[in-house]
């Protein structure tokens, strides 16, 4: 039997914020919330699991930026996959994209 999607965000995150280098806390938190990520700035990104009603909606990022009273109210964004989901984090927290893989016709193998 396979782990829910909810069960594999948690690693999925923890690897992708080593990956970007973003210098966070990553807690599990209490259904519907899988994952809460704190930065040392003061942000908080929630990662929430969708209602099943929500569909195509699959997850739920609501985030702080960094600086902002507790109580101050947070964005929200759907993400309908998991590679929505990590854009959105990563996004959130203002991480580097990195480098992106560009596949081209070497200019020297023209005949």
């Amino acid at each position: 039997m396979t782990q829910p999607a909810a069960e594999r965000a948690l690693p999925l995150l923890r690897d992708s914020l080593a990956l970007w280098r973003v210098d966070a806390t990553l807690d599990a938190g209490q259904a519907p919330v899988v994952a809460v990520i704190r930065t040392p700035a003061g942000a908080c990104v929630h990662v929430e699991a969708a209602a099943p009603g929500d569909a195509p909606v699959r997850w739920w990022v609501r985030w702080r930026e960094g600086g902002g009273p507790e109580g101050a109210p947070a964005r929200a964004r759907p993400c309908a996959s998991a590679v929505g989901l990590l854009r959105t984090v990563r996004e959130s927290l203002g991480a580097d994209g990195g480098m992106r893989l560009a596949i081209a016709p070497d200019a020297g193998t023209r005949g």
